[in-house]
């Protein structure tokens, strides 16, 4: 072999090298063409280029198919993750519950179409006949407990899990199904206020009086009803509802913890304890729409499932 050979050997070795790095995206007919185009110059008589040919090629041959299965091939119910099974609870609640202006109503198929029966009318923030000026002072009395609750305030800007898992005894993996109902009720409470703040338009506290600093930042929604007293009295009457029989004390522990956690918004400066009444009644009314779910849906199979956790 000439030296212009022996290096146009070396050249279509770092060739085929270059070919296998991109062997993903190779195939056996190619370098197939490629061999013959170097069989022209006669470097397949070169034994150690036909090897490394020959290496290359075998890399880059693909392995056979694996058989397709037959059947019908479900995902396991199981294996979705939390996210999706909170959103498919909601759709699923959202079927069963509307809001209408001020009220609550619960959604039902029958025969004769959708049937809706009311569940809960939340009443004017004005109706309690305590005058604003009252009002604002019981926001400014509560600002004192402030230094004793400031920890609480701040991890309860987020999911309260935590403080349930801790009266409770639990922890998300060992409870997860009761996890999943918690978040499940955070989000439909949540959902079933906001457009009770949108209709009732009303401010917070630091509104209408400067004295009130608010404690962290204040949400930009209206203040009536009170999310977070929606959510934890939902959360709490759920809980006592599955529980009350296997933890000593349970509804007054929960309802205790749902009071604080509310009360703490107060405190905050966030809302005016009006709020949390009203916020309470809706939490209370949602309750009522999950453990009446009808038989086979999402919501009372999770039910049964937490239970099933707490034996």
């Amino acid at each position: 072999m000439t030296t212009s050979e022996s290096d146009a050997g070396v050249r279509a070795i770092e060739s085929v090298a270059s070919v296998a790095s991109v062997a993903s995206v190779a195939s056996v007919a190619a370098m197939s063409s490629v061999a013959s185009s170097f069989a022209y110059a006669g470097l397949l008589r070169d034994e150690t280029f036909a090897a490394a040919l020959e290496q290359v090629t075998r890399e880059i041959t693909p392995s056979p198919a694996p058989p397709v299965p037959t059947g019908d091939l479900r995902f396991p119910t199981d294996h979705t993750e939390l996210s999706v099974r909170l959103e498919l609870n909601i759709v699923e609640l959202a079927r069963h519950l509307v809001v209408i202006g001020d009220t609550l109503y619960r959604l039902a198929d029958t025969p004769g179409g959708l049937m809706k029966t009311f569940l809960h009318q939340v009443p004017p923030y004005s109706s309690s006949g305590t005058p604003l000026s009252q009002q604002i002072d019981a926001v400014v009395a509560a600002t004192a407990l402030r230094r004793q609750r400031t920890n609480e305030i701040l991890t309860q800007i987020g999911s309260p899990f935590g403080y349930y898992a801790s009266l409770l005894k639990i922890a998300v993996d060992s409870h997860p199904k009761t996890f999943e109902l918690f978040e499940t009720a955070l989000l439909a409470a949540r959902l079933t206020v906001m457009p009770l703040k949108a209709h009732f338009k009303r401010g917070r506290p630091a509104q209408y009086s400067a004295i009130i600093a608010p404690l962290i930042a204040t949400p930009g929604h209206a203040a009536y009803p009170a999310g977070h007293a929606a959510q934890c009295h939902l959360v709490s009457a759920l809980l006592r509802y599955i529980v009350q029989s296997k933890v000593p004390h349970a509804a007054q522990l929960l309802e205790a913890l749902a009071d604080r956690i509310a009360g703490n918004r107060v405190v905050a400066g966030l809302h005016f304890p009006e709020d949390n009444i009203a916020g309470k009644a809706v939490g209370v009314a949602l309750a009522s729409v999950f453990v009446g779910m009808p038989a086979g849906t999402r919501i009372a199979e999770l039910i049964e499932d937490v239970g099933r956790e707490w034996r």
